[in-house]
């Protein structure tokens, strides 16, 4: 096993790591078509959740360093979306922030029943 540490900035996405990862554990990795993922105390790691909301969610009493493993075999396609690379990662971080801009528009507006949140996010469907 190979320990080594890394800073991930909270804003930003596991997978955006592997650029570093890979390298790093590259001589102990039997040949083959690598799958990085990472888990967290026998959980799969989504990658499209921003790493800091990851930590938020997951570590109850917040620990320092924060322990993850990183798998290069054995990608848990039956629980976790996969990620097919850095472009995956900007179209997602994009989609978040057109969810979110249509939130906020309809939380800006005065209709307080939910209907402005419905006909945004049926628009929504639409536009993209």
């Amino acid at each position: 096993m190979f320990v080594t540490d890394f800073v991930a900035p909270r804003i930003g996405y596991l997978p955006l790591l592997i650029s570093l990862l890979k390298p790093h554990f590259s001589t102990a990795l039997p040949p083959g078509v690598d799958t990085i993922w990472f888990e967290y105390k026998g959980l799969p790691l989504k990658w499209y959740i921003p790493t800091g909301v990851l930590f938020d969610l997951l570590c109850v009493e917040p620990e320092r360093p924060w322990n993850l493993t990183v798998h290069f075999r054995g990608y848990p396609s039956n629980l976790v979306l996969p990620c097919e690379g850095e472009d995956n990662v900007k179209w997602s971080f994009i989609n978040s922030l057109k969810e979110v801009s249509c939130v906020i528009s309809c939380v800006c507006a005065s209709n307080s029943d939910g209907t402005c949140l419905i006909n945004n996010m049926i628009l929504y469907a639409y536009i993209t």
